[in-house]
């Protein structure tokens, strides 16, 4: 499945006032949505009830509004960040990016991966370039080897990003320790931001792991890649990535 040509921003980047005390950066091609105020008093009121305890980073809530929304090709959805952290500089740091599937730990494919979702999302990309369905430890020695080539996971979640995937969460912050613990709050909101991008970039394709992403976002269905979710192992084989032509995966 590939996208038609949709029509380029030159716009800029732009500071948006939300309160007081919050301010976000956003790629101005964003900017219609929070010309309306609702939008804003919609978020205050999510930040009134979640309080001070959550991940990611403030900073890194919205970071999805810093993409050019007309080149967004593909819409990845996840449920909610990551509730957990680990020990950097002394200090909790999150796990969550505000990236969905993104782990901020996860410095090197060699490391141990916790997260289960990710793995099949790498060993997807193997099957889809290769057709064969592998352990990660066999993956991880092609990439060792230099047989099969994979920037680390930062640096491939920026050149996918680059290309056009939007890493995107139903919910855009977490109660540390407790997975899913923000996703009601968010519904209302979020169902305004998939459909601001329906409306402003036709082209996009979104991708649906799983009943509750299908459930969450309403979209037409020729738009949409459904798949199961990615923690189970029928993901690899379902290859949804072998639809999207126009992004390069391996990267």
């Amino acid at each position: 499945m590939s996208n038609q040509t949709c029509k380029q921003s030159n716009k800029n980047t732009v500071d948006i006032k939300i309160c007081s005390n919050f301010q976000i950066k956003i790629h101005d091609s964003w900017s219609n949505f929070w010309d309306n105020e609702n939008n804003k008093e919609k978020v205050k009121k999510i930040f009134n009830k979640i309080g001070e305890d959550y991940f990611p980073k403030k900073e890194n809530i919205f970071r999805f509004m810093q993409n050019d929304l007309t080149q967004i090709k593909c819409i990845i959805i996840g449920m909610d960040p990551y509730p957990s952290c680990y020990e950097k500089n002394d200090e909790c740091t999150p796990n969550a990016t505000g990236r969905s599937f993104e782990v901020a730990s996860l410095e090197s494919w060699q490391d141990k991966i916790n997260q289960k979702s990710l793995i099949n999302i790498i060993k997807t990309i193997y099957y889809n370039k290769t057709g064969k369905k592998v352990l990660i430890d066999e993956i991880r020695e092609k990439l060792k080897s230099g047989e099969f080539k994979l920037s680390e996971p930062k640096l491939w979640f920026d050149k996918t990003e680059k290309q056009g995937v939007l890493w995107l969460n139903a919910a855009l912050t977490v109660k540390q320790g407790q997975a899913g613990s923000h996703i009601n709050d968010w519904e209302e909101f979020m169902n305004m931001v998939f459909a601001y991008i329906n409306q402003e970039n036709h082209c996009a394709i979104w991708c649906l792991w799983g009943k509750k992403a299908q459930e969450k976002v309403k979209i037409d269905k020729d738009k949409c890649i459904c798949s199961s979710h990615p923690r189970l192992e029928k993901f690899i084989c379902e290859n949804c990535f072998q639809k999207i032509t126009n992004i390069h995966w391996i990267c």
